[in-house]
C-alpha cells in the first residue's frame, strides 16, 4: 500500500475521533442552581468541615454527578448553608 494511502487513512481516523470527542466537549454547562437536590442533614454536617472531599464524594454518590459538576454543586451548597 503507497504512504500517502497510509496518510490519508490517518486522517480519515483522527476526523472521525475528532467528531466523537466534539459531542462530549459541547454539553451544556451544569447549572447548580437549577438542580434539583435537597441535601440531608449527613451532606450539611459534611459541607460545614473544613474540607470538600467528603461532601463531594457524599453528592456524587447520592446524584451520579461527575467530578466537575459535584464540585461546583458542592461549592454552590456551601454558599447557600454557609
Amino acid at each position: 500500500m503507497p504512504w500517502y494511502l497510509w496518510i490519508l487513512l490517518a486522517c480519515g481516523f483522527l476526523y472521525v475521533a475528532d467528531r466523537l470527542t466534539a459531542k462530549a466537549r459541547s454539553r451544556p454547562a451544569f447549572d447548580a442552581t437549577s438542580f434539583e437536590y435537597q441535601p440531608s442533614a449527613e451532606v450539611i454536617a459534611l459541607l460545614q468541615e473544613s474540607t470538600k472531599d467528603e461532601p463531594i464524594s457524599a453528592i456524587r454518590a447520592k446524584t451520579g454527578l461527575d467530578l466537575k459538576d459535584g464540585l461546583d454543586l458542592c461549592e454552590f451548597l456551601i454558599k447557600k448553608h454557609a
